[in-house]
């Protein structure tokens, strides 16, 4: 409906130039000034995906009790989440799991093989100062066979949020 709108204004304008040429470069000047403040606004602003991105930080956010399971097709990454927020509504947790082969159970992560790595979403909405449980489907293809102690770990790499909505 919008564009209807704004296909008919600008018609309505282009119209009125071509009929009165008294108004062609007061009516120029305008028209250049709008698109200019258009092209400044689209420019400027922030688009809404990029922005839920940023509106909480990654240390807000506290995963617990968290657990990996490796499937023969996928594996799943669950736990709980807090959301530390004041303001808004955490609704995904972008994560990143690495798999090891290492030495010994109590090796350094320096001294193990990388064997497999994924990046994950846990879609999940929690809303400010509370708690849910998140799962996130992963797929780790080509695994090789253990050799030595099995590790893994995961990292959170992202998040997004919303407005909070009363």
């Amino acid at each position: 409906m919008v564009i209807a709108q704004f296909v008919i204004i600008i018609g309505i304008y282009t119209f009125i130039l071509f009929r009165v040429p008294n108004l062609r470069l007061a009516g120029g000047i305008v028209a250049a000034a709008l698109l200019g403040g258009l092209s400044y606004y689209i420019l400027a602003t922030d688009p809404e995906p990029r922005a839920e991105m940023r509106r909480i930080d990654v240390v807000d956010v506290t995963l617990s009790d968290v657990e990996l399971e490796i499937g023969i097709r996928t594996s799943e990454l669950s736990g709980r989440v807090i959301n530390g927020s004041e303001n808004y509504d955490l609704t995904g947790v972008l994560l990143t799991v690495k798999l090891f082969d290492c030495p010994g159970a109590d090796s350094d992560l320096s001294d193990c093989y990388t064997i497999g790595e994924d990046d994950g979403e846990a879609r999940v909405t929690v809303p400010p100062g509370q708690l849910r449980d998140f799962t996130a489907s992963l797929l780790f293809i080509g695994l090789p066979e253990i050799t030595g102690e099995f590790r893994w770990t995961h990292e959170v790499t992202g998040l997004r949020a919303l407005e909070r909505r009363e």
